[in-house]
């Protein structure tokens, strides 16, 4: 059975929290390993904003089922009336 862990940090903040942590490779000097840690950087970042833009279109698709549900229960209601 596989273990399911409860995060107590949102996946958008431990993104946000990568992307920063990475930032220290403004400091190095350039080079492979600059070049690389800013490439994580700009992952981290991409995906930060990738998950923002899913958590705001699964909200609406979620408000659109209940839009959708409520519509149709007005129906029947209406149709049951008549």
């Amino acid at each position: 059975m596989r273990r399911r862990i409860k995060q107590s940090i949102s996946f958008n903040q431990r993104l946000a929290d990568e992307a920063a942590s990475f930032r220290k490779a403004e400091e190095l000097p350039p080079g492979t390993a600059r070049k690389l840690l800013m490439k994580r950087v700009r992952q981290a970042e991409a995906n930060c904003r990738h998950a923002q833009r899913s958590a705001i279109f699964s909200a609406w698709a979620a408000e659109s089922k209940i839009d959708a549900d409520r519509r149709a229960i007005t129906a029947l209601t209406l149709q049951d009336s008549a």
